[in-house]
């Protein structure tokens, strides 16, 4: 389980001020110009994350992985739990290809994609669905060190995303 956010940078579309993002936010507020905007999400929203200077004018390959942050909530006999969890998961099947970001998201910037990011941007080939019924049959497991014995969980405000590493 794990309470990290990913953050997004992206400049405000009235002024151009810089103006960072929660990955959960749904609504755009820029401090600068004060426009606000609802944040679109068709089918999920779509990350990238930046690499560094020095490998920006290298061929570079985006592998995507899907990422899910949610409120999951248990039940045990006497009381309700709840903790964030925030999972991610290849969504290509490469045969060396790490199984999850594994990323500090302090680490790296994150962007909204965008077409005009030169690159290679690889399809996912598994399924979001299949990986998030996968990810609900596993929640069990995953709750064991804070929830003893589990009677019911839930998962409440799921956000899904898909995120695009870079590669070279």
């Amino acid at each position: 389980m794990n309470d990290s956010r990913f953050h997004i940078q992206l400049p405000c579309p009235q002024c151009g001020g810089r103006v960072i993002l929660e990955d959960t936010d749904r609504f755009f507020h820029c401090p600068f110009c004060r426009v606000r905007l609802a944040l679109q999400a068709t089918p999920q929203r779509t990350y990238v994350f930046s690499p560094k200077d020095s490998y920006r004018f290298r061929p570079l390959t985006y592998l995507p992985y899907w990422r899910f942050r949610d409120l999951v909530f248990v039940l045990e006999a006497d009381e309700v739990r709840h903790r964030i969890l925030a999972v991610s998961a290849a969504a290509v099947g490469f045969p060396d290809m790490p199984s999850s970001l594994g990323l500090r998201p302090q680490a790296v910037p994150l962007f909204f994609y965008s077409p005009e990011i030169p690159g290679t941007f690889v399809e996912p080939s598994f399924p979001c669905k299949k990986w998030l019924k996968s990810l609900d049959f596993d929640l069990k497991d995953r709750s064991r060190p804070w929830a003893s014995s589990i009677t019911y969980h839930a998962l409440i405000g799921e956000s899904v995303s898909l995120v695009y590493t870079p590669f070279f």
